[in-house]
């Protein structure tokens, strides 16, 4: 996660799937407490192709 002052910046988490919403990539990712979350991929590293953010 690179987006500055989210709570999960720094931390490398699971990309479960990817879909495109509302004309812009977002990540499906396991969270810490197994939980899962939506977020932009502009939010990530993803494009560097880590497979993880």
């Amino acid at each position: 996660m690179t987006r500055s002052g989210h709570p999960f910046e720094g931390r490398r988490l699971q990309v479960i799937s990817r879909r495109q919403r509302a004309g812009r990539l977002h990540l499906l990712l396991t969270l810490p407490d197994q939980s899962r979350g939506l977020i932009p991929a502009d939010w990530t590293d993803f494009a560097a192709g880590s497979g993880s953010v």
